[in-house]
């Protein structure tokens, strides 16, 4: 499978919230991986590609809002979200933010060798 990063992927793990206007609901989701572009994450029962919805992340007593839509799901539970629109002030958080996480690697890292 091609690689397909276009910006860089950060290691978070960090719980969340991901609120979906079109039933109203708030469902609390962990991400595990986010960009400046979406992010994956776990959670319940997710809503279906193609919704709108929006992540809500908690980042040094700062709330970070960004608005997205879900891009895939796989049968293993994590889901992929695309943020779009997202108010300057809301990514210069989410810039602030990833700047202080350890970066994904592109490849899967090794055994470590003693």
């Amino acid at each position: 499978m091609p690689e397909r990063r276009q910006v860089p992927r950060y290691l978070l793990v960090s719980e969340a919230k991901l609120s979906v206007p079109a039933s109203g609901n708030f469902l609390p989701v962990t991400v595990k991986v986010i960009s400046t572009r979406g992010c994956a994450l776990e959670g319940g029962a997710l809503p279906a590609e193609g919704v709108k919805c929006e992540l809500q992340l908690d980042w040094h007593g700062r709330e970070i809002r960004l608005p997205a839509k879900v891009a895939w799901k796989n049968k293993d539970g994590r889901t992929g979200l695309e943020f779009s629109d997202v108010p300057e002030d809301q990514l210069a958080l989410l810039r602030e933010m990833s700047a202080t996480l350890w970066l994904q690697p592109i490849v899967p890292l090794g055994p470590e060798k003693g």
